[in-house]
């Protein structure tokens, strides 16, 4: 009974919190589902999230729901170039303790900038974030997207050497995480550096490896994408 006790103190603890930071029940329990859709359903977490009512939020509460709002519209390939708010809600995290929605706040703010054309500020950002992330949790998925980014930075400032680096770390972290279709696409890049590089035989060693994980995954759009990779290296 005593356990019993401890169990339904510390969930009522819980909501109460929840419910402080988010207004009302009624946002808690849009946020909490939306929360379980994100990974399979993002446009149906999404629409439970526009449905929530942000004006009752306090400072943390408007944070959390910023972060999962971006979390949400990267998982559906959204645009997110105009999500400028991220700002606001690394200020709040990056003063916290929660290292890991530091560093998801500090990749995303990364995202916003890259895609404003200020690769600069990108790389800190992504840097930021990778730093957060290494003193986090084992978030293999997010150290891959952080590393991948940063790659994508160097790439586009013709920095193949360095590209190559951050493209092979991410691939470590995507394969720990056994996230195939993000291996494959890491792959791709690292075999389009090689490929830059003059390295032929290696690059064709990645093209190869990515087409065949993408055709045990049975994944028609990364198949195509290593196919036309390997098209233009031929």
């Amino acid at each position: 009974m005593k356990t019993f006790k401890i169990i339904l103190f510390t969930l009522m603890c819980g909501l109460a919190a929840s419910c402080a930071k988010w207004g009302n029940s009624e946002n808690n329990r849009l946020m909490l589902q939306a929360l379980d859709l994100l990974e399979h359903k993002p446009d149906s977490a999404l629409a439970l999230l526009d449905a929530v009512n942000t004006s009752s939020f306090n400072y943390a509460g408007r944070a959390e729901y910023t972060l999962l709002r971006l979390q949400t519209k990267d998982k559906a390939e959204m645009d997110i170039t105009a999500d400028t708010e991220i700002f606001k809600a690394l200020e709040y995290f990056t003063k916290g303790k929660e290292r890991e929605k530091a560093a998801w706040a500090c990749f995303f703010a990364g995202m916003v900038q890259q895609m404003q054309g200020e690769e600069a500020k990108a790389l800190e950002y992504y840097l930021k974030a990778d730093d957060f992330a290494s003193h986090a949790s084992d978030n293999h998925l997010l150290r891959g997207k952080i590393q991948c980014k940063i790659g994508d930075i160097y790439y586009t400032l013709d920095l193949y050497e360095n590209a190559l680096s951050h493209f092979e770390l991410a691939n470590e972290f995507f394969c720990a995480a056994e996230h195939r279709k993000s291996e494959i696409g890491a792959m791709v890049y690292i075999g389009n550096c090689y490929l830059i590089l003059n390295k032929n035989d290696s690059a064709f060693s990645f093209f190869n490896r990515s087409e065949k994980l993408a055709s045990n995954a049975k994944d028609t759009a990364m198949l195509l994408a290593v196919v036309q990779n390997m098209g233009v290296a031929s």
